[in-house]
């Protein structure tokens, strides 16, 4: 009984527009692409980081207020880059 609730239903679907990926591929290949990367100078190169800046700031908004970075609490990780990625635990292992 389950099968029959999609029964004939492929008929009705256009499977080219029902794929994620081959819709995704569309939406790529059809998107303007006005902050693609073409500086030939630092000027322009900075230009277009203000202008990229602006445009994620946008699309990303709104952001959550958080406190100033110098008072927020660190992540125990936080050093982990510096020590080569060796933690507390690799001392005690022997690592």
């Amino acid at each position: 009984m389950l099968g029959r609730a999609l029964d004939g239903a492929d008929a009705k679907v256009d499977l080219k527009n029902f794929d994620p990926v081959l819709f995704s591929q569309r939406l790529y290949k059809s998107a303007p692409l006005r902050l693609t990367f073409r500086a030939q100078t630092l000027k322009q190169a900075e230009a277009w980081q203000k202008k990229l800046h602006a445009k994620l700031v946008e699309l990303l908004e709104p952001f959550p207020n958080l406190p100033p970075r110098s008072t927020r609490k660190r992540s125990k990780f936080a050093n982990f880059r510096a020590t080569g990625g060796r933690s507390s635990c690799s001392k005690v292992l022997g690592a």
